[in-house]
């Protein structure tokens, strides 16, 4: 990790902790697999049929882990950018008013802003969320 008085692009060392997101640098790395781990030793996931972390928030981008039980669901609704769900581990149905994706394992789904959306696990899964949010011209 470079230091704050170093003129090059400040990395931080993964993993990172889920109950603390990281913001906006010029180059993070974060550890998905030690923080799915995390995730899913967290309390909420002990007592609930779901559990989210968000490892990372700038202006513009959320990266967001979510867990589901089996037979969970987001209910409906929508995101404020385009966003892509990559299943890191599972089986989730994501429906729109207009179409229906299974996604396992290796699979990413990508969907424009505002469109209205629910999730299923269709077995337990762990996905990762990217929101990329359109950043307002100064």
């Amino acid at each position: 990790m470079t230091s704050a008085s170093e003129a090059s692009p400040r990395l931080n060392d993964a993993p990172q902790s889920v109950s603390q997101p990281i913001l906006a640098a010029d180059l993070t790395v974060l550890d998905l697999v030690a923080a799915k781990l995390q995730l899913l030793q967290a309390p909420a996931w002990q007592t609930s049929d779901r559990s989210s972390s968000v490892l990372f928030k700038s202006e513009g981008v959320r990266l967001v882990m979510m867990a589901l039980r089996e037979g969970a669901e987001l209910k409906t609704h929508t995101a404020p950018g385009t966003l892509s769900v990559q299943v890191l581990e599972g089986h989730i149905s994501f429906y729109t008013e207009q179409q229906s994706a299974d996604l396992q394992t290796g699979h990413v789904l990508t969907l424009p802003p505002g469109v209205p959306h629910r999730v299923v696990a269709r077995q337990e899964s762990v996905f990762l969320l990217t929101i990329a949010i359109p950043v307002k011209a100064m």
